[in-house]
């Protein structure tokens, strides 16, 4: 008779546990249809009498007795993403069978927006104080009210009444304001009726006080803005009427109306004082970020160059540098929108050069440079262009050792390996960075020019007392391989080699005679190319079948840091660390995982359970603690690289601010 599982027991288990916790007036039911989760949940009144409220709930349980690591819960993101769209909202509820506890979490207040952008899965945590108590059913009910209250008050068109505390320039100015905003409001079509009223059960209500103007809808979400009065402490009344449609465009975000958001933002803005707050524009870029709604951002920059406003360029480019920045462009952006936003600054920066500003385009072709150092349609010739043409109109980037190090990036990214090491030299000229100086060794290292590589990464490590574990990696492979090869500087011949090493490896494996046989030649290829991936993956399994499993796994450990996206690279070489306990194998696992995240793992945890009996259940274990580990550190020290870029301040001068991007390779 077959056995029920422990999955099986545990899920029963924690079903049981939840309906027994749940009041006597909720009725749990399993959805019909089955909408993948596992129950609905219906409020009653004590006497009996229904309530309307509802909501379903996602049960997981666990056996992990370590609370910290019980309470952490990876979803795929398509299923919260999901969970968003459904008309019930979710409870997320995790069973702790070790203490029999139940935590909750709803579903929608997720925010994918800290998860890392290439990933399939998104690990949420809940806190210690989500713990079920006895007034967790009464907070629940409330909530859920409150939530219906809200999706109520929002049916279109809202009622927004506009009140003053304010002195304006005449006391007609309410009136005109008032009129502005009823013409605005038709002209593009917005689900908002303004009201004179200033009482009674208004769905939301703008203040304009003397230091800030607040929005509330039902009073439950506010939201402020401080500081937009010029030099004299007065608004500019020509751009209030667009600030106040701004500002009633948040509210509507904060509510859940994304779209009817980005619709007044994208029509508003590009007229309102708003525009030229730093602060809002980072709050803007968190909006846009959320959704990854780059078209909104690049409409909007659209509608900037299309306004008669003398300050456009400036506004322009701040909104580029602060909402689209590198990181979110080269993670969140398609391609498609990357080409159409490019065209857009290009229309920028050649205004900025048309209209003599030479500062304000130079930051404008830096910025592009940076933003597209990456994209698909761009030659790496492009991109330099872009850079060159900024130090032509502003000759102080020729002085910045940044300039020269994110040219040498760009060099890196095309292979043009060795021309890249003497743009790292040029920075490091003018000042030297440890972070410069390991991308100069690893230029050189890909250059073929192994001994120098060597002498900078002794440079770099000198310099940097918490070296990168990529880093570590590749000068003690580089020590390596030169100590086997007698080889220090190579022309590498990259094509022949790989023609070389392109050999039956079935037929190379079928017997230990075949395997010695094939291994001296395919060492011979270093000749050719010392860092030959596909030489040192057959070597690899070549090593490993007779027998020599240190020198196999030094080779994959070759392998993995050629190609980095290579999975099977990563697991095979891993596999090879643990049967010989090599004490470099938490750094090769860290590596694998910065470079492809959730991603690795869920393909590790793919061939662990596909092949139970050939993977030791102890290292099993381990690499599923040593995973959690490796989170854990991601979640708080995350390795970053920056972009410099260049912000109008308004007053003929700029600043600059390092933006976080991911690492070259």
């Amino acid at each position: 008779m077959p056995k029920r599982t422990r999955e099986h027991i545990l899920e029963e288990e924690s079903r049981k546990y939840f309906e027994d916790l749940v009041p006597d007036h909720w009725v749990i039911r399993k959805p019909d249809p089955d909408y993948g989760i596992d129950a609905q949940v219906e409020i009653f009144w004590k006497d009996g009498s229904p309530t309307g409220l509802m909501f379903f709930v996602q049960l997981k349980a666990t056996d992990q007795k370590d609370l910290s690591k019980a309470l952490k819960l990876t979803f795929k993101k398509d299923t919260l993403r999901y969970y968003y769209k459904l008309e019930l909202p979710v409870l997320v509820a995790r069973y702790h069978s070790p203490t029999k506890s139940l935590f909750t979490r709803w579903a929608h207040a997720i925010d994918l927006y800290y998860s890392v952008p290439d990933a399939t899965t998104y690990t949420i945590r809940f806190p210690e104080d989500s713990r079920w108590e006895e007034d967790t059913p009464r907070l629940i009910e409330k909530y859920l009210e409150q939530l219906r209250e809200l999706k109520k008050a929002l049916r279109l068109p809202i009622e927004l009444s506009v009140q003053y505390d304010v002195q304006f320039s005449s006391n007609t100015y309410p009136l005109r304001l008032e009129s502005k905003l009823h013409e605005l409001i038709k002209a593009q079509g917005l689900p908002v009726e303004v009201t004179s009223a200033k009482q009674g059960d208004l769905q939301a209500q703008l203040k304009v006080a003397p230091t800030e103007i607040r929005i509330s809808i039902l009073e439950k979400n506010t939201f402020t803005m401080h500081n937009l009065q010029d030099e004299d402490g007065k608004y500019d009344e020509s751009r209030l009427p667009y600030d106040l449609l701004s500002m009633v465009g948040c509210a509507f975000f904060l509510t859940g109306r994304k779209n009817i958001a980005f619709q007044m933002l994208t029509e508003n803005l590009p007229d309102s004082a708003l525009i030229k707050s730093t602060n809002f524009l980072f709050l803007l870029a968190s909006f846009i970020g959320s959704e990854k709604d780059f078209h909104t951002a690049i409409r909007l920059l659209e509608n900037i160059l299309e306004t008669d406003r003398q300050d456009k360029t400036g506004i322009a480019n701040n909104v580029f540098m602060l909402v689209l920045s590198p990181g979110h462009l080269r993670f969140g952006c398609p391609q498609n929108l990357q080409k159409r936003f490019a065209h857009v600054l290009l229309r920028l920066c050649k205004r900025a050069e048309h209209e003599g500003q030479k500062e304000a385009a130079a930051i404008n072709y830096y910025n592009l440079a940076n933003a597209m150092r990456r994209s698909n349609f761009f030659s790496e010739r492009q991109v330099i262009s872009w850079y060159k043409r900024a130090a032509r109109l502003w000759k102080e980037y020729l002085n910045r050792e940044y300039y020269w190090a994110e040219i040498g990036g760009v060099l890196f990214n095309c292979n043009k390996y060795l021309c890249s090491s003497r743009f790292y030299k040029k920075a490091l000229a003018i000042e030297e960075k440890p972070w410069t100086i390991a991308l100069c060794a690893d230029a050189l290292l890909f250059a073929g020019r192994y001994r120098e590589s060597l002498d900078y990464f002794e440079r770099y490590f000198h310099e940097e007392k918490n070296p990168h574990t990529e880093m570590v990696l590749k000068v003690g492979l580089l020590e390596y391989l030169v100590e086997f090869s007698g080889i220090e500087v190579q022309t590498r011949s990259e094509k022949e080699a790989r023609s070389l090493a392109s050999i039956d490896i079935e037929d190379a494996l079928s017997s230990k005679e075949a395997a010695l046989a094939s291994i001296p030649k395919l060492e011979a290829i270093c000749k050719k190319d010392l860092l030959c991936s596909m030489m040192w993956a057959n070597l690899a399994n070549l090593y490993t079948y007779v027998g020599e499993t240190e020198k196999g796994f030094s080779a994959g450990i070759a392998v993995c840091l050629m190609e980095p996206r290579n999975l099977e690279a990563w697991f095979a070489c891993v596999m090879w660390g643990a049967r010989i306990k090599s004490p470099v194998l938490g750094g090769v696992v860290f590596l694998a995982y910065e470079k492809n995240g959730e991603e690795l793992i869920s393909f590790f945890m793919n061939r662990l359970e596909a092949h139970p009996r050939e993977i030791d259940s102890e290292l099993a274990a381990n690499l599923k603690l040593l995973f959690d580990g490796i989170r854990d550190h991601h979640a708080t020290h995350v390795h970053e690289d920056f972009s410099v870029m260049r912000l109008l301040n308004g007053k003929n001068g700029y600043e600059e601010i390092r933006v976080k991007d991911a690492h070259r390779s």
